[in-house]
């Protein structure tokens, strides 16, 4: 073999296994950069039985727009920004251990955590709100946890639902940041566009991540 076809080869080689690295990092997902748990507190899922569970509180609605679609599109939305989020039923975190990192390491502590739930133009069910002051122990080992609240309810406003939140969250030492209000699918000629949901769950994801950042 001449040497500059060997010359041509080594070159050829050596920007492949230059590459190689940069296409390997490419195609595998980038590592979350935060952790928010959602604990959902609702009635019955769209399509489900009826849950054995305590966590048909509400008879959330069966239309397009409750508590666990709107759950699923802020999901969506904090994944799309490098969020790691765990949605969990309130009844599976009643001591609010989904917070906490687990004995183990395979489990970080959360950064933030919405609580999500059906409203009747008033607070969050009393066994969602129940959770609210063990909020204190969690901040105690995680300062700097970031709180916000999605309420899905009769009047669209969800006002006091959102309010109660906040002031639990201040309460526990935690960083408070606005939440979401909708109106649910029964309420037809109040309830949002998918459009609108989905610009109001983009800015939601986003204050999250910018509370969490400092924080972190």
């Amino acid at each position: 073999m001449k040497r500059t076809t060997i010359l041509k080869t080594l070159a050829t080689t050596a920007c492949i296994a230059l590459a190689l690295p940069g296409i390997a990092q490419e195609g595998a997902a980038a590592p979350a950069q935060f952790r928010v748990v959602v604990i959902q507190g609702a009635g019955v899922a769209p399509g489900s039985e009826k849950p054995k569970h305590a966590d048909a509180i509400t008879g959330a609605t069966s239309k397009e727009i409750n508590t666990y679609t709107l759950t699923d599109a802020l999901a969506a939305k904090l994944k799309a920004i490098g969020g790691d989020v765990a949605v969990v039923p309130f009844y599976e975190c009643a001591d609010l251990a989904c917070l906490k990192a687990s004995e183990d390491g395979k489990r970080k502590a959360a950064d933030a955590v919405v609580f999500a739930g059906a409203v009747h133009n008033g607070p969050f069910p009393k066994p969602l709100t129940a959770l609210f002051p063990k909020l204190k122990d969690v901040v105690a080992a995680k300062p700097g946890l970031v709180g916000s609240a999605i309420a899905c309810g009769a009047s669209g406003k969800g006002a006091t639902a959102l309010e109660g939140a906040d002031k639990a969250f201040k309460d526990a030492g935690a960083i408070s940041i606005e939440g979401a209000a909708f109106a649910s699918g029964n309420m037809l000629k109040n309830a949002p566009k998918p459009d609108e949901i989905d610009t109001a769950m983009t800015a939601l994801a986003e204050r999250i991540r910018a509370a969490v950042a400092p924080a972190k």
